[in-house]
């Protein structure tokens, strides 16, 4: 973590603390504890203080240091009533949440947006063709737009556990004290409803004791960030197996030891770095949270700053990733579809050929279709090289007679554009398909954007309410 970001960070957890300050003043106030001039006073300094910049190293400490600048600012006579029924454990743990929330939310609307920029490059992708590889292994042709259904499908499912993530975080820990409240505590649903939270945790012991949410907000950046490796896996599948498809604007900078000829393209390295990054942040999340004893929890800063610094890093792997497919890079359609019609890679479609156009049962069209391709692999041949004298030789042996196909019929089954074109399952590479995909999954993003932004929305302001001087403050 830099200087700049250091300091940002403080300055978010310095504006929480006052914001749970001004919340639990207006809850005081709210059940009677003092009148509305001295509401006034306090939420004044607190304002007043959460604009100043910090200089506390510990979150504890930022407790305590606000705790004695409100006491600084306000007469003696109201010394130490700001703070009345809440302990600093509560307080800890509310401002990890916030924090947390925020961070998240933020990422759960970077993952959509590199999200749109891969479904705007499938729209323009439709019909370029590539190979599907299983390890070193051609498998089928397809198009760069089914291609990218894998990583738009598993950043879906990332912002899904950011989702749950951030309703795990989005409870109000306030109100529980050191873990057994408090005889001064404010009305906890209200408390926690004017800080946007969605509810209060119900246990104020588990408020000041858990660990999870930690470690669950950290597996959430994580799950988004194996996402973005799904996209970087393919842009470097494509580079190794076809090193000219892909032209970046600058010279490879990163080396694999396996191949050592293979110069990978620096904004792909560093988003590997990345990657790497948050896995290791949050692991050390989880295995803080597994291992640290039961009770309440007051020094939470280093697991707190990893799993923000895990969050904060995959943002930056996603802003990286917008980037990279919104122009970062450009492709050869024309050595994508070259390598797509080699290695016969169609050659599955043969049965399907003899199935649906000559009425052979499956087990024999499989047996006739292995011994065209025996016969191309012996001979050096591609799929294109297949004739009707080839057929009729393998349908003598099996069948014992020939079988007399219309070549123009078996090209409709074996050209890549035709093989592609005949997938038309929902979600398949046909570009009839590919479009119903498109429409469905660009719909989809713009849902959850409008979602996401809303959520921040209602936070903005309920966090903007909390800390004004009306009797609003809790609603």
């Amino acid at each position: 973590m830099t200087d700049a970001e250091s300091t940002t960070r403080a300055q978010q957890r310095w504006q929480a603390l006052g914001a749970i300050a001004a919340a639990h003043v207006h809850g005081l106030a709210g059940q009677g504890s003092f009148d509305d001039e001295v509401r006034e006073t306090l939420i004044g300094a607190c304002d007043n203080i959460s604009r100043s910049i910090p200089d506390a190293p510990s979150l504890l400490d930022a407790v305590i240091a606000f705790d004695e600048h409100l006491d600084a600012l306000v007469p003696s006579q109201l010394k130490g009533v700001a703070s009345m029924g809440r302990g600093s454990a509560e307080i800890c743990h509310g401002v990890a949440r916030l924090m947390i929330r925020a961070e998240l939310t933020q990422t759960a609307r970077a993952a959509l947006d590199l999200s749109d920029a891969l479904l705007r490059m499938a729209g323009v992708h439709l019909v370029t063709m590539l190979p599907i590889w299983a390890g070193n292994q051609p498998l089928q042709p397809t198009t760069l737009a089914g291609l990218l259904g894998g990583p738009v499908g598993r950043l879906a499912r990332g912002v899904d556990v950011c989702e749950f993530a951030i309703g795990q975080v989005n409870q109000s820990p306030l109100g529980g004290g050191i873990g057994a409240s408090s005889r001064f505590a404010p009305d906890r649903a209200e408390l926690a409803a004017a800080l946007g939270f969605d509810k209060p945790v119900n246990s104020v012991f588990d408020a000041v004791s858990a660990t999870d949410y930690l470690a669950t907000a950290a597996s959430a950046a994580e799950s988004v960030a194996s996402a973005g490796e799904m996209a970087l896996q393919l842009v470097n599948q494509v580079l190794l197996t076809q090193p000219d498809a892909f032209v970046f604007p600058d010279e490879g900078s990163g080396r694999l030891p396996d191949v050592p000829q293979y110069r990978r393209p620096r904004q792909v390295d560093a988003g590997f770095s990345l990657v790497r990054r948050v896995r290791h942040s949050a692991s050390g999340v989880r295995q803080w949270a597994a291992t640290v004893p039961v009770g309440p929890q007051l020094e939470i800063d280093e697991p707190l700053d990893a799993c923000l610094d895990a969050i904060s890093v995959t943002r930056e792997l996603l802003s990286l990733l917008t980037d990279l497919f919104s122009g970062g890079f450009e492709i050869n359609r024309a050595v994508l579809g070259n390598r797509s019609g080699k290695g016969h890679l169609t050659s599955s479609d043969i049965v399907d050929f003899l199935v649906i156009e000559e009425g052979i049962s499956p087990a024999d069209a499989r047996i006739i279709a292995a011994r065209v391709l025996a016969h191309l692999r012996v001979n050096g041949l591609e799929i294109a090289a297949i004739d009707r004298n080839m057929i009729d030789a393998a349908g003598l042996l099996v069948l014992g007679r020939e079988i007399g196909i219309e070549f123009e019929t078996l090209s409709k089954y074996l050209a890549p554009r035709r093989f592609i074109e005949g997938r038309t399952a929902d979600g398949a590479p046909a570009p009839s398909a590919m479009r119903d995909w498109l429409t469905h999954e660009t719909a989809s993003v713009k849902r959850r954007k409008t979602s996401v932004d809303g959520l921040q929305q209602r936070w903005n302001d309920a966090m903007a309410l909390a800390g004004s001087r009306t009797p609003e403050g809790v609603s």
